[in-house]
């Protein structure tokens, strides 16, 4: 499991929630993500599905619900690889994965080998999974916040007005 540890904090994006950078690194990084999506992404589409002039509350609350999306599965699956990590270390056996029906096995860890995981666990993997979750629960709330406003913002001007006779034109 250690060396899960170490192969975890060196993938792609698996960094950013480490105990060096903290809430603000996450933080940032995230933020960066969003923009980068919502710019290029996002508002480009709701830009196709909202032509008509007057809706640009409504592209912009449709473009933050697509970005807050995209941050919401990317704590997610941040979140997965923590937390597998973390039950790797907490066990106090080791199982061998297999890849055929005859090579999976568990064995017990040695008192050595339970203190070190669990140390390593304490220090450096539960403060990331805290982390992560109170990202999870924050993204997760503006994301109900963002489908809200969106569903208030489209009931005030909704796109399809059938009452129109401008709309058979």
């Amino acid at each position: 499991p250690s060396n899960e540890y170490l192969n975890l904090i060196n993938q792609p994006l698996f960094g950013w929630a480490s105990q060096e950078n903290g809430d603000q690194g996450l933080g940032v990084r995230l933020a960066v993500t969003y923009a980068a999506f919502f710019v290029l992404v996002c508002y480009p589409i709701s830009g196709a599905t909202y032509l008509n002039e007057g809706f640009l509350i409504q592209k912009l609350a449709s473009s933050n619900i697509g970005s807050m999306t995209v941050i919401f599965f990317l704590i997610l699956r941040l979140y997965s690889g923590w937390g597998y990590i973390g039950s790797r270390l907490k066990s106090k056996v080791i199982e061998f994965e297999e890849t055929g029906w005859y090579d999976g096995d568990i064995e017990e860890k040695s008192e050595a080998e339970k203190a070190r995981d669990l140390f390593l666990y304490r220090s450096n993997v539960q403060p990331v999974e805290e982390r992560l979750k109170k990202f999870s629960l924050a993204v997760g709330g503006a994301w109900v916040a963002s489908c809200v406003a969106l569903n208030v913002a489209t009931s005030m001007q909704p796109v399809f007005d059938q009452y129109d006779p401008r709309m058979l034109e």
